[in-house]
C-alpha cells in the first residue's frame, strides 16, 4: 500500500506525524522470498547470529555449492541472505 493509497483512506497532511510514520514504514518494507517484511522483522532475523556467525554460514554455503546436487539451493539461499543484509538498508 502506498502513501497515496493510504491518503485516500485517511486525510494525511504532510505535517501530520502519521504521514511521516507511514512514509518511513513503507520505505523500509522489503520482499524477500515472496514475503514482505518491515525493518524490525529483518533486524530480528539478522540478530539471530553475530556477523562472524553469518560469515561462517555464508562460507559454508559457498563451499557446499560446489556439490552439483546442492548448487541451485545454495545459490538461492545465498541470494536470500544477500537480500536480508541489503534490505532495508539500501534503496534497491
Amino acid at each position: 500500500m502506498t502513501v497515496e493509497t493510504l491518503s485516500t483512506f485517511f486525510p494525511i497532511l504532510p505535517k501530520n506525524p502519521l504521514y511521516y510514520y507511514y512514509t518511513n514504514k513503507l520505505k523500509t518494507m522489503r520482499t524477500i522470498n515472496n514475503k514482505t517484511y518491515n525493518r524490525e522483522q529483518l533486524d530480528l532475523v539478522r540478530n539471530f547470529f553475530t556477523n562472524d556467525q553469518w560469515d561462517i554460514i555464508d562460507y559454508a554455503l559457498s563451499e557446499y555449492q560446489d556439490h552439483d546436487e546442492a548448487a541451485d539451493l545454495c545459490n538461492d539461499t545465498q541470494t536470500i541472505l544477500s537480500d536480508l543484509f541489503q534490505a532495508p538498508y539500501s534503496d534497491s
